[in-house]
């Protein structure tokens, strides 16, 4: 899969760089000004780009489904006291999973499978 690519207004993109190594998971690989590579074990590179005006987008999802291996409630729980607003957890009967928009108004699906992991 290629990366995933995110935009960003000047004055968010570093919180938002930020946000996603405390609250996700993820390293930063590499920063310059108005860009972020940043990484996340087994998964593709999400880089963060910053443009002069974001335009509105509406009806937005997410473009890849992460996985966890944290419980789905705790999950829910952290990412709501971080400042993401969770949409939905649904059960697959295979696995859970959790949408969320985060404090920057990007689409996220986080995936638990059952099963593989104690509960």
């Amino acid at each position: 899969m290629d990366d995933i690519r995110m935009i960003f207004t000047k004055d968010t993109i570093e919180a938002a760089a930020n946000w996603y190594t405390r609250n996700l998971g993820f390293n930063i690989l590499m920063q310059e000004e108005g860009f972020y590579m940043l990484t996340l074990y087994n998964s593709p590179n999400l880089l963060l780009e910053c443009v002069k005006v974001r335009e509105p987008e509406s009806g937005q999802e997410a473009s890849f489904i992460f996985k966890t291996n944290r419980d789905i409630e705790e999950l829910r729980s952290y990412l709501s006291a971080a400042g993401a607003r969770v949409e939905q957890i649904r059960d697959e009967g295979f696995a859970w999973f959790l949408e969320f928009s985060d404090p920057f108004g990007q689409a996220w699906i986080i995936m638990r499978e059952k099963g593989s992991h104690p509960s």
